[in-house]
């Protein structure tokens, strides 16, 4: 019985890494932001700062899609949605914030997507299309 619930356990733990740097608009770190990631579909939700470079790391994520806020003071808030995460992958999502007044949220667009720059596997995402523009 201990086995099954170990097996049942580790089910619901997040193999995966979503690291990156969080800068100004000079490209100089921001420590201690604030950075939240969450993954609604699976109901998780993790809480982190930057570390004195800039840096965050943020371990055992689910795989699934994600949405990654980072907040600072004297900064507007930036939102970078759909994140592709996979099983056990590590993938770098870096955050330029803009000098603000904390009631504006600066959503990130699908043009800078996360990139997996820290391993040598090779995936292709399937399926997804761009929107054709208007002649």
């Amino acid at each position: 019985m201990g086995f099954v619930v170990c097996c049942c356990l580790s089910a619901h733990i997040g193999t995966s890494v979503l690291n990156g740097r969080v800068v100004d608009p000079a490209n100089s770190a921001v420590p201690d932001a604030h950075v939240r990631v969450v993954n609604k579909a699976a109901g998780s939700s993790l809480e982190l700062r930057t570390n004195p470079d800039g840096i965050y790391r943020a371990t055992a994520i689910v795989a699934g899609t994600s949405r990654v806020e980072v907040s600072a003071p004297g900064f507007d808030l930036a939102v970078r949605k759909n994140i592709v995460v996979a099983v056990a992958q590590t993938l770098a999502s870096d955050f330029t914030l803009q000098i603000g007044q904390q009631n504006q949220t600066i959503e990130v667009g699908d043009g800078s997507p996360a990139v997996d720059s820290q391993s040598s596997s090779i995936g292709q995402l399937m399926g997804a299309t761009s929107p054709t523009p208007w002649a």
